[in-house]
């Protein structure tokens, strides 16, 4: 590339970079002045000022002078700077470059001619301040010298600033005309009263709005308009916001219940609203409104909560209750207490040497429930061996405080099974079966008793031997060997006896195969050969490898007392008997005799209505006999069946078919019974075999 060409490419970047990027810029009725360290011929100059959108400088004022004279100092010719008059087009016309006259000196209007210029000079023909001299210079065109710029000024007319974070200033900016300002919400002029929350203060140039004491009702949009010429014209908005949120501090919960207590404090700038608190997940409704009629910290109880669940709360200050800025919001996370206790599991344990019974368990979210707590433990017992097949059962509750073990002395024969339930301030938490068992060994009965009967006490001179009557113990210590709850023994009789107690519940008389080693008591039952001797009968029990035995009070049996006894028992007896056959004898006749009184007397009542009954018959017998001779006479015979109607006592007619034979036949032939009986009712007709002679038979028996 020539050479040449980069120069000139290089001059123009340059120029361009100096132009856009001044070394100074003033400001001065509504337009910029822009100061370019550039140096440039007239020319140059001019097409920059023209690149920037402007020109060069048109001073025809004593501020624009003013302006240009405080920007640099005079410095013999290096702070010679082009403006923008020229007589180029004709000499001595000068000319800005906006195409208006320069005032030359001795004309009216402003002008800042050295004493003696414009002189006329040749080439002289462009305009310069600053060589030696703020003045005007006619200057050669062609000499590189700065250039000073004018443009109009774009704006911004108004600056805003925010002040210590409670004040926003809005004034002018340097090359604004703006002369007045005011602050506005909407189209609303805001007070300049001190008293309001939020208020402006208005002053020469400037307007600053006060928010010391705005809260959260005073955010939005606020307008700063100023007045230009003679009209106000719409300037910067600028928004508010109030800083800050609700503060929560601490969410404590209670083991005893799943309520939440928030210790909170609402925001700072939002005193005298309401506060929305909102939970999520929801529970027993998703939001509860708060007053806050202070900014003091303040505590907040939300129940109606799940027990042991984690919930979100978020907290909002409200302008209203339909207007909640979200960025007015602070929350936090929080898990509920109110755990009902349970146990993870539990057993029971028996040691074998002390029988002990031990009950332990473990619970399941023991850390979230505090220290105190009750076990509730339902120990349920039944007997373990018993002959009733209703075994009796025995439930007892314990209560055990805040421990997780229990211990117990079973009762004998007795088999434990438990189960737990805890409970704490939270409730009663879930049932909880009990593994293992325990069991309480057997033992000696505790309630015996004497012989309490003999039976067919065989007495002799000697006293050889006797028979008792055994009422069975009391068993809930466990079983003995007896069969029933009564039995009998004889005392005497020299049998043998022996009694196995390794296998328990098989003691008795075993054969000679299988004795051995099992057999560890044998004995014969001895003739008595004494007077007087006493009797007690001894229990055994049988508990694992021990027999416990339990002896009853002993009974004296004297051969002489028997005796007198045994006789008096039957004087007494035949006593008793003769009063009993007494009794009997008297008795006898005497229900005999009521009875044959009242049998007479129903057959002599019997007898009396068979004789009423009979005269009755043979009224109705003659009336048959003229019905029948009747019947003869084909002219005068009705249908039999009228006849029988017309019959008294007769409700069903004979058949039409019946001949006068058939009649007769039955009038000649009926049953002496039947005729009694009809004589009594007349429900049945007289059976066709009857016989007049027993008819008349009955009659007459019946007379007699």
């Amino acid at each position: 590339m020539n050479l040449t060409i980069l120069v000139i490419l290089f001059s123009i970047l340059i120029s361009s970079v100096s132009a856009k990027d001044p070394w100074k810029k003033e400001c001065v009725d509504g337009f910029e002045l822009l100061f370019s360290k550039q140096k440039k011929t007239y020319n140059s100059a001019k097409s920059s000022c023209e690149g920037l959108g402007g020109y060069l400088a048109k001073v025809d004022n004593e501020r624009m002078t003013t302006v240009i004279n405080s920007a640099f100092k005079i410095q013999h010719e290096d702070n010679t700077f082009y403006i923008g008059g020229n007589d180029i087009a004709r000499e001595k016309d000068w000319k800005w470059q906006d195409g208006t006259h320069v005032i030359m000196r001795a004309e009216v209007g402003y002008q800042n001619w050295k004493y003696n210029l414009p002189n006329g000079g040749t080439g002289e023909n462009c305009l310069t301040v600053g060589r030696g001299t703020y003045l005007w210079l006619d200057s050669l065109c062609d000499e590189n010298f700065y250039y000073i710029c004018q443009k109009v000024f774009q704006g911004p007319s108004v600056l805003t600033q925010t002040i210590n974070g409670n004040q926003k200033r809005c004034s002018a900016t340097e090359c604004s005309t703006a002369t007045q300002f005011e602050w506005h919400k909407a189209s609303n002029k805001l007070s300049t009263a001190t008293t309001n929350r939020v208020y402006q203060t208005i002053q020469t140039g400037s307007a600053t709005l006060d928010f010391q004491n705005a809260n959260i009702a005073d955010e939005g949009s606020y307008i700063c308009y100023f007045r230009k010429v003679n009209s106000w014209k719409h300037g910067k908005t600028e928004s508010y916001e109030v800083a800050g949120n609700p503060t929560i501090y601490q969410i404590s919960n209670n083991y005893c219940n799943p309520n939440l207590i928030i210790s909170w404090q609402p925001h700072i700038n939002a005193v005298g609203f309401p506060h929305k608190i909102e939970v999520s997940p929801t529970s027993g409704g998703s939001t509860r409104w708060v007053d806050s009629p202070t900014s003091e910290k303040q505590s907040t109880t939300i129940t109606s909560f799940s027990p042991i669940t984690t919930y979100t709360i978020k907290i909002t200050a409200c302008v209203t209750k339909d207007n909640c800025p979200t960025k007015y919001s602070t929350f936090r996370n929080a898990t509920t207490g109110g755990a009902m206790l349970s146990a993870e599991s539990s057993s029971i344990i028996q040691y074998k040497n002390t029988q002990t019974c031990v009950i332990s368990w473990i619970l399941s979210n023991r850390t979230e429930t505090g220290d105190s707590y009750t076990v509730e433990l339902n120990l349920t017992s039944t007997l373990a061996s018993s002959r009733d097949s209703n075994l009796k059962t025995d439930m007892k509750l314990i209560n055990v405080t805040s421990s997780s073990v229990y211990s117990f002395q079973p009762e004998s024969n007795r088999n434990y099974s438990a189960s737990i339930k805890i409970f704490s301030c939270a409730g009663f938490g879930q049932v909880l079966s009990v593994t293992g068992s325990c069991l309480g060994k057997p033992r000696a009965p505790t309630k015996v008793f004497p012989p309490d009967s003999f039976e067919d006490n065989l007495v002799s001179s000697v006293c050889e031997f006797k028979k008792l009557g055994i009422q069975a113990p009391d068993e809930t210590n466990g079983l003995v060997s007896m069969n029933g709850k009564r039995m009998n023994i004889t005392l005497g009789d020299e049998s043998m006896t022996t009694c196995d107690v390794i296998n328990i519940g098989k003691a008795g008389i075993q054969n000679e195969q299988s004795r051995g080693k099992e057999i560890l008591f044998t004995g014969r039952n001895k003739k008595l050969d004494k007077k007087t001797f006493s009797v007690s009968i001894v229990y055994s029990t049988p508990s694992g490898d021990q027999i416990h035995f339990s002896q009853s009070p002993s009974i004296t049996l004297k051969q002489g007392e028997q005796e007198t006894t045994a006789k008096n028992d039957t004087e007494k007896g035949a006593f008793e008997f003769n009063i009993i056959s007494f009794v009997i004898g008297f008795l006898i006749p005497f229900v005999f005799l009521v009875v044959s009184v009242w049998i007479i007397s129903k057959l002599k009542k019997e007898i009396k209505n068979l004789k009423e009954k009979a005269e009755v018959k043979e009224h109705i017998y003659e009336t048959i006999k003229k019905k029948a001779t009747l019947f003869n006479n084909p002219a005068s015979q009705p249908s039999y069946s009228n006849v029988l109607q017309e019959t008294t006592g007769y409700e069903q007619a004979l058949p039409a078919t019946t001949k006068k034979t058939q009649v007769e036949s039955a009038y000649e032939q009926p049953s002496s019974s039947n005729f009694l009986q009809e004589t009594a009712g007349y429900e049945q007709a007289l059976p066709a075999t009857t016989k007049q002679t027993q008819v008349e038979t009955a009659y007459e028996s019946y007379n007699a």
